[in-house]
């Protein structure tokens, strides 16, 4: 399995995911959002990554840190107990979701009331609860996907100066093409 080549398949992935939920009138990434949007909305960013000690193939595994804005207008009618319960709904919904090949279940880490900032600014006019996960995901391609480009059916090692065609029996297998897997 390869991991993550870049952000736009996970990104896709968890916008799809919150299109499909009926609470929200307006989904997207917070960076990215502008005015003039109905509520309540969610934004999603990814926050940071950090290496996992997971492995869910590809090259390498990371733990990404992202967080859920959850936004109602003020002037809506209940907007501090609305956003609270949807923050609360929300949680129990993303708690162990994961978002495509190569992603591990989502884990719950925090929820907290905060501001939500266009260019910088706190919108004085809307509220947000922001509901913050982990998640790890796979990145970079796997040394034994089959995908069509030439693949590795062997790693060995050789620790120099042993190393060629006369010390290949002195070499250590390292990872191999699993029995139930094709060539």
């Amino acid at each position: 399995m390869n991991g993550l080549l870049n952000f736009e398949d996970y990104i896709s992935a968890v916008e799809a995911a919150l299109r499909s939920l009926d609470i929200f009138k307006t989904v997207g990434i917070y960076s990215e959002m502008g005015d003039g949007y109905e509520t309540p909305a969610v934004f999603f960013d990814i926050e940071r990554w950090e290496e996992s000690e997971a492995c869910l193939g590809g090259k390498l595994t990371v733990n990404l840190t992202c967080n859920f804005y959850i936004v109602r207008e003020l002037a809506a009618e209940g907007y501090n107990r609305k956003i609270r319960n949807a923050a609360l709904l929300f949680t129990g919904w993303i708690h162990q979701r994961q978002f495509g090949p190569g992603t591990g279940p989502a884990q719950f880490v925090s929820a907290e009331s905060g501001n939500i900032y266009l260019d910088e600014k706190a919108l004085a006019s809307h509220h947000a609860w922001c509901v913050t996960i982990e998640q790890c995901v796979a990145v970079g391609m796997d040394l034994f996907d089959d995908t069509g480009a030439p693949t590795l059916k062997e790693v060995w090692m050789g620790i120099s100066p042993d190393v060629g065609g006369a010390h290949k029996d002195d070499y250590t297998l390292l990872a191999r093409r699993g029995p139930d897997e094709e060539a």
